[in-house]
């Protein structure tokens, strides 16, 4: 229900802040385990998974999104600078 809200834009700029700023302080608060050292092993754990991750996830979607964007945008905001991997 939240998501239909947003993509209609009737939830405030302040709103919408204040929900990001609750959703970051949950996350720091799961983050934060009180210990350096299991702090500094949760961290090692994630690079690993990361460095085991392909570079690009997701890559249809966001081809799908890529040409949602007319090229004429493009045109407008790069100019002389446009080039196919740019944009």
């Amino acid at each position: 229900m939240i998501h239909a809200l947003l993509e209609k834009n009737l939830i405030s700029d302040s709103l919408i802040r204040f929900g990001i700023r609750r959703l970051l302080k949950q996350r720091l608060k799961e983050e934060d385990m009180g210990n350096p050292e299991i702090q500094q092993h949760r961290l090692m754990s994630f690079v690993g998974e990361l460095k085991q991750s392909p570079i690009a996830v997701h890559t249809l979607a966001a081809n799908e999104q890529h040409y949602e964007v007319p090229s004429e945008f493009y045109r407008l905001v790069l100019g002389k600078h446009l080039k196919y991997s740019s944009g």
